[in-house]
């Protein structure tokens, strides 16, 4: 069959969750991301360290990004923007056991993670009638009640993390304005200001706001990777006419440091779609959907490693091994061992 590239996800629809059936009891769950089946409809996937597709999952609607528990027995798959709903999935069985539902006046973007005690869970919103970006806390043993709101210091916040002090939060404000009123639309782009803010994980008291360097105004800072010396590697797109800069390397009291300038960021085409690091290589991974390429970073010098070609890549996770997904159905990792599945992968991969 033809598979489905990413840019061809916008038309959605309803299905049936397809479980997968066989005598054996499920191996451990290795791999996580969203997809479109072969039938058109949105799931969430999960392979195990064989690369055998153990279920698919249906979503009710396309999803973006999974965030696993730290008992790793419990994923959240995050609607993609302008969702209201987040999906709550058990790993041991597998199946889905519950819909988190978006409060009034708000709605997912599509990233979250677990507090390091894994008894919060923590969503980036989007406040539309306000135009403020919200980091949504939920109480995971209340059933996901959400519980507060913390501003992120910023309009459209992306993807959030949990640093490895446990202490501190990182957010991508990509300062672009939506309204699900006008689903896709970006209607800020001549006056957005995209930054990175740092919180505390235990008040969410705003500790820091850093923005995009003022030569680059339609410059969105989106995805997020911590290397082991705990700098904060940012990937960028680009909403304006020209080059910029798209991978930066920030450490707390310093300004942006723009490791893959304009010069050097022209075969990701003004986008990078996911950010990983390789803790086994010391390498930061950016991928480029738009590019069709990987590139990799040595993270102590900021020096380019190598750049691959690969179609449609997008989803890349740095935990044990880097692995990364293609909307061309591939799964393959950076020693060569690789599997194409009968659906499209969709933005972004988690190991478990």
């Amino acid at each position: 069959m033809t598979m489905l590239r990413r840019r061809d996800f916008m038309a959605g629809g309803a299905l049936a969750a397809l479980p997968f059936v066989g005598e054996a009891a499920p191996a451990p769950i290795a791999l996580v991301g969203c997809c479109r089946r072969a039938d058109g409809g949105y799931a969430v996937a999960l392979v195990d360290a064989s690369l055998t597709l153990v279920a698919t999952l249906a979503l009710p609607g396309r999803g973006h990004a999974i965030a696993v528990s730290p008992s790793r027995d419990r994923a959240v798959v995050l609607s993609r923007r302008p969702g209201r709903t987040a999906t709550v999935i058990d790993l041991d069985e597998p199946r889905i056991v519950q819909t988190i539902r978006s409060s009034a006046g708000r709605h997912f973007l599509g990233h979250g993670f677990f507090s390091d005690d894994g008894e919060r869970f923590f969503a980036t919103e989007n406040d539309y009638d306000n135009a403020i970006g919200a980091l949504g806390v939920y109480d995971v043993a209340a059933g996901f009640a959400r519980i507060d709101e913390w501003s992120t210091g910023g309009v459209g916040p992306h993807e959030a993390l949990l640093l490895s002090d446990n202490r501190t939060i990182v957010v991508a404000n990509g300062g672009i304005e939506t309204h699900p009123d006008y689903p896709r639309e970006k209607l800020n782009v001549a006056s957005m200001r995209s930054s990175i803010a740092y919180l505390s994980v235990a008040s969410g008291a705003l500790l820091d706001v850093v923005e995009r360097p003022p030569a680059y105004p339609s410059l969105s800072l989106r995805h997020m990777a911590e290397a082991s010396d705990g700098a904060v590697w940012v990937g960028a797109q680009h909403e304006g006419i020209g080059a910029a800069p798209l991978v930066f390397r920030h450490r707390r009291g310093r300004a942006l440091d723009a490791v893959l300038t304009a010069d050097s960021s022209g075969e990701l085409n003004a986008y990078v779609g996911d950010i990983g690091f390789d803790s086994k290589a010391n390498a930061v991974v950016a991928t480029s959907p738009r590019g069709h390429c990987v590139i990799r970073i040595d993270a102590a010098t900021g020096k380019k490693i190598a750049t691959e070609t690969l179609g449609d890549v997008c989803g890349v996770s740095g935990r044990n091994g880097v692995w990364m997904s293609t909307g061309e159905g591939l799964l393959a990792d950076n020693r060569g061992q690789r599997r194409r599945f009968d659906l499209a992968w969709d933005n972004h991969l988690v190991a478990v």
